[in-house]
């Protein structure tokens, strides 16, 4: 049920979008800015919460993300209406910072590992390396952009040690040291890894993560490079 109220509301919101647009503009062609802006200006009259829209094609993954600093895991339970759901909503952790003010953005976002293969579920299928390198795009719309992500790297972790403690606490990147110190950080705890990708400073990060049960209190992390930033 979670699964198809996000559908429907992806579906309403960007067909809407498009209609209110092609009503406002003479114009033939619509450009991505101006689909954002419409788009996400509609989502957040429905939920304020709303940040951005995650999809990652043959992974099952097209939902939006949810942020609420003052209650970071306000929706780790919840749906878009604010009320219960087993599943709750995907959601950037509360120290994120959303401006895009940094050379180098880094976003954390968290969901639930379902038995009925839905939120961020099938993660796992990307712990082979093969699999790793051949996987589709990661996309994160946001109101003022269109982010496009390579997968890079698979991390593995047990909560509570000092590995996950430095992984997860990791939310910013404020220099090009502090860049290279994160990937090389990677490259010596990733499960796999895609040497596809020659990560640089001022490339923005992804981090997608969820439950893992390979051991107790285990994480999976997801972490994709930016390939593409599009404003247009």
């Amino acid at each position: 049920m979670s699964k198809k109220q996000f559908d429907n509301l992806s579906n309403m919101h960007r067909q809407v979008s498009d209609v209110q647009i092609q009503k406002k503009s003479e114009k033939k062609e619509i450009t991505q800015k101006e689909r954002l802006k419409v788009f996400f200006d509609n989502l957040q009259n429905k939920n304020s919460d709303i940040a951005a829209w995650i999809k990652l094609e043959g992974a099952n993954i097209d939902y939006p993300v949810m942020y609420t600093p003052d209650d970071p895991q306000f929706y780790l339970r919840k749906n878009i209406d604010k009320n219960y759901a087993l599943s709750g909503t995907p959601f950037l952790d509360h120290r994120t910072k959303i401006d895009n003010s940094q050379k180098t953005s880094l976003y954390i976002v968290y969901a639930h590992n379902m038995g009925d293969g839905t939120m961020f579920t099938n993660l796992h299928n990307y712990i082979d390396e093969n699999n790793l390198k051949n996987a589709n795009p990661v996309l994160l719309e946001m109101p003022n952009a269109l982010k496009k992500y390579k997968l890079f790297a698979a991390v593995m972790l047990k909560e509570y040690t000092r590995t996950a403690d430095i992984f997860y606490n990791t939310t910013s990147i404020k220099s090009e040291e502090e860049f290279n110190k994160y990937i090389n950080f990677l490259k010596t705890n990733a499960t796999a890894i895609s040497d596809d990708i020659s990560p640089k400073y001022g490339d923005d990060i992804l981090v997608m993560s969820t439950c893992s049960y390979h051991v107790k209190s285990g994480r999976l992390a997801l972490v994709a490079i930016s390939i593409q930033d599009n404003d247009n």
